[in-house]
């Protein structure tokens, strides 16, 4: 979590996995926020951020439970992105999204 100025060495109760997926939606939204504000400036358009959060979000979490039953790696893929169940969550292999 480099956006919050939290390093690895503090006791923050966030495995390695939950840290890296933290930093990575906070980079997300960035990202997001980012390309909103620039579509208004230079085109004159409004794009809400949020769609622009979840469209991001939803795409790479696909991609990335594709390439996990490609790889057999379907637990691992669990265990990173469904953590409580937040994002998305996997019932029967199929992947159901919570954004």
């Amino acid at each position: 979590m480099k956006l919050l100025g939290i390093t690895e060495l503090q006791k923050d109760g966030l495995n390695q996995v939950k840290r890296q997926l933290v930093n990575w939606l906070l980079t997300t939204a960035r990202c997001a926020l980012h390309k909103s504000a620039v579509d208004y400036r230079v085109r004159a358009e409004i794009v809400p951020p949020r769609s622009l959060f979840v469209a991001a979000a939803k795409s790479h979490i696909m991609y990335e439970y594709k390439r996990a039953i490609k790889r057999r790696q379907l637990q691992q893929f669990e265990d990173q992105w469904c953590t409580n169940e937040a994002l998305a969550r996997v019932v029967n292999e199929e992947l159901l999204m919570k954004l």
